[in-house]
């Protein structure tokens, strides 16, 4: 998502801005017209010509597909909110080097809060839930902020402030003036996250009340080690239970995802299964026990 010089709120150290992306947007689309008569003032003939299309270009397959990409990428993350999930955001701003690093830093803040605020307003507030945490499905929406200013801008781009042609109306420049959703974690509804050290030899998992023919869930088991391991063995107690689990590598921070289906057949009242697990980085079985109560109505 892309912005003009020192946009919004410009002139100030703000962190915040009132104003959402779609007003930034539109509002920098209403410059083409200089952008196309400052940048290539200089030049002549096929030069000119050039420069011209080159602002056509950053436009049209920049800023306009920034918009696109925003869009898009609103409505598949209302999607998977709705279905559950909650989701960490991590959004870097970048800024041109016209003015020093901190002066950037806010101004990328108030780019990225611009952002916030289209999340806000989407929909008539489809996000807000989510942003509050207070969603009825217990999902959460969480936006982390990097503000990077112009430590990662590109080396040749202008810093003269009297340059206004190289240094705000340049396509070199004006790319440098954004903001990047770099990367989305989504973390699934029926998530548990239960910590645990390499000397753990059994550890009890609580699932409560159950009905119906079968119990079906996902259990996460996160590593909390230093270590990656992964998985050599998996079993459990009774035929009656079905595993499955991811199978690549669980580098340290990650989770294990096991997903099992326990047959309840003609059970009745409370009940356990013993899950048995072999980690590569472990010499014995480690035990998870599941405990369930079963109910017939």
């Amino acid at each position: 998502m892309y912005f003009h010089n020192d946009e919004p709120n410009p002139r100030t150290r703000d962190t915040i801005t009132p104003l959402n992306y779609v007003t930034t947007y539109n509002a920098y689309k209403k410059l083409v017209p200089d952008y196309e008569k400052i940048y290539p003032a200089e030049l002549k003939g096929e030069d000119q010509k050039m420069a011209q299309e080159d602002v056509q270009h950053f436009f049209e397959d920049y800023v306009d597909v920034g918009m696109d990409n925003l869009k898009q990428f609103s409505k598949e993350l209302l999607d998977y909110l709705e279905k559950g999930y909650s989701a960490e955001v991590v959004v870097k701003g970048f800024a041109s080097p016209l003015t020093k690093s901190d002066y950037n830093v806010n101004l990328s803040l108030r780019r990225i809060s611009s952002f916030v605020n289209y999340l806000k307003e989407y929909q008539k507030g489809e996000f807000l839930p989510y942003l509050k945490g207070n969603a009825s499905n217990g999902a959460k929406l969480t936006i982390l902020k990097e503000p990077n200013g112009e430590y990662k801008s590109h080396d040749g781009v202008s810093d003269d402030y009297y340059d206004v042609r190289n240094s705000i109306y340049s396509p070199f420049a004006a790319i440098e003036r954004r903001i990047e959703v770099v990367s989305v974690k989504l973390i699934p509804k029926e998530k548990k996250e239960i910590p645990y050290n390499d000397n753990f030899k059994r550890i009890v998992v609580e699932i409560g009340e159950v009905q119906g023919d079968s119990i079906i869930k996902k259990l996460y088991l996160k590593n909390t080690s230093e270590e990656t391991w992964d998985v050599e063995r998996l079993g459990a107690d009774c035929s009656c239970t079905k595993l499955a689990y991811n199978d690549s590598e669980i580098k340290p921070g990650e989770y294990l995802e096991i997903s099992f289906a326990i047959d309840l057949g003609s059970r009745l009242g409370s009940n356990k299964n013993i899950l048995m697990l072999k980690k590569s980085n472990q010499p014995t079985y480690q035990q998870i026990e599941l405990r369930y109560n079963v109910v017939r109505h």
